[in-house]
């Protein structure tokens, strides 16, 4: 880089040439003495260059794992000097194919250049890409050198894969957990479909009162009244709980048990509105952040906005709250209790959590009505082949790491749960949903 002692270093020394010269009445050296002010005059005076250029960037959403193309062309006319071009990469951007920095020799004629690169994403968020930025440095560096962005700027938002719903299927059969996606709401208008009888409870309307079924089931001793239950119109809430302890930083910074959970929360988000349910969600482990139960295309996006600029408690460590599952369904119990949703926990099973997860199903038998049964999906995210392994022994440790926990999300099946273990590296998730249809999805 030029400076100004350097073009201060040619004119002093011009002029002790020169002045020498002439006081030793030299040739020679007032021959020589206009080489440092040639150099000084040409350096000095060469135009700066210009840049006719189309930068294009291929998309303004992509999702992770997949590769963005970015590219441009251009002419450089003007000035002698070395033209560089290059375009900042965030860290979770994976280059694949290219080189997003390259350096033109610029001469006498205009110069064509080519600048193609592609990246892979490798992590969700938002991303500001400024431009391709560009630097000439001029001949003999006597100029400070020219700076410049080409384009726009540019803003990406890396998500989630979310699978097709399309592709699945509603089958006929009977569903193993009581929550099938033509489940119906507790709330909402009262339909004809007669749906069971049960016992009167205040704030009933007495006009739903069975007084036959009454009579009939009368003991004579504390009986209680009877009501018909009808169906209500719409379709059942769903409530998920996103477990955003520290403890789920389990992998690397790019790809571990957090990132996959929130992979998860996605796609269950994308599924269950798109089925037309009420869905809502809260954030335990995490500032007890909740989004009330809502439908369609708005409650997907707000939630979908929130999830890809949520991180995991490591980077704000100063606000962190350890909440719990029973803590997070106790904070939330008057929704719980009143719309009775099918809930889905997305964590990952350990021995240090799989007790608060039991007393949290137990929670969640009291709160629901039909207490022979859990209304609840438990997403196990299994992240021990995240990690790479350096030899035998630290794969034979995984192995016997993810069996375990295996065998505790047995334990939660036995309370009627629906246990999806999931290992990411072995299968996407929109996969292990289509294999469970049999549980999730029912006539």
């Amino acid at each position: 880089m030029a400076s100004f002692f350097e073009v201060k270093e040619l004119l002093v020394l011009f002029t002790l040439l020169f002045i020498s010269g002439l006081l030793l009445t030299s040739r020679v050296l007032l021959l020589t003495s206009f080489v440092p002010l040639f150099i000084y005059l040409f350096g000095t005076s060469l135009p700066p260059p210009k840049i006719e250029a189309k930068r294009v960037h291929s998309q303004n959403s992509a999702s992770i794992s997949e590769t963005i193309d970015v590219q441009a062309t251009g002419t450089i006319t003007g000035g002698i000097g070395t033209m560089i071009l290059y375009e900042e990469l965030s860290e979770p951007f994976e280059l694949v194919e290219g080189s997003n920095y390259k350096a033109v020799w610029k001469g006498l004629s205009a110069r064509k250049f080519d600048f193609h690169y592609k990246a892979r994403c490798t992590k969700r968020g938002n991303y500001y890409f400024k431009g391709l930025e560009w630097e000439f440095r001029p001949l003999l560096g006597l100029k400070q050198p020219i700076k410049g962005v080409l384009g726009e700027p540019n803003d990406l938002t890396v998500s989630p894969r979310i699978f097709d719903v399309r592709k699945i299927r509603i089958p006929h059969k009977i569903s193993f957990i009581s929550t099938p996606l033509q489940g119906r709401t507790r709330l909402g208008a009262m339909s004809t479909d007669f749906r069971e009888i049960r016992q009167y409870v205040p704030g009933d309307p007495f006009k739903l009162i069975n007084w036959k079924a009454t009579a009939r089931m009368s003991t004579g001793i504390e009986d209680s009244l009877l009501i018909n239950e009808y169906e209500r119109e719409g379709k059942l809430c769903v409530w998920i709980f996103l477990d955003a302890h520290q403890d789920l930083r389990f992998g690397t910074s790019i790809e571990n048990a957090f990132e996959h959970g929130i992979e998860a929360a996605i796609n269950l988000t994308h599924l269950f509105l798109n089925k037309g349910f009420l869905l809502g969600m809260y954030i335990y482990n995490d500032l007890e952040e909740r989004f009330y139960p809502d439908t369609g295309k708005r409650q997907f996006i707000k939630i979908a906005n929130r999830l890809l600029t949520l991180y995991s408690v490591e980077k704000r460590l100063q606000f962190y709250v350890v909440e719990g599952l029973p803590e997070a369904i106790e904070t939330n119990r008057t929704l719980l209790t009143s719309l009775s949703p099918l809930m889905v926990v997305i964590t990952h099973l350990t021995q240090n959590n799989v007790d608060e997860l039991i007393q949290s199903i137990k929670k969640i038998i009291a709160y629901s009505r039909r207490k022979y049964r859990a209304k609840a999906l438990v997403v196990n995210v299994l992240p021990y082949d995240l990690i790479p392994k350096r030899n035998r022994f630290e794969e034979l440790a995984s192995q016997a790491l993810e069996a375990k926990s295996k065998r505790l999300s047995e334990e939660l099946c036995m309370l009627g749960v629906v246990v999806l273990d999931w290992n990411p590296r072995k299968e996407n998730f929109g996969s292990v949903l289509i294999k469970h249809l049999r549980l999730l999805l029912a006539q």
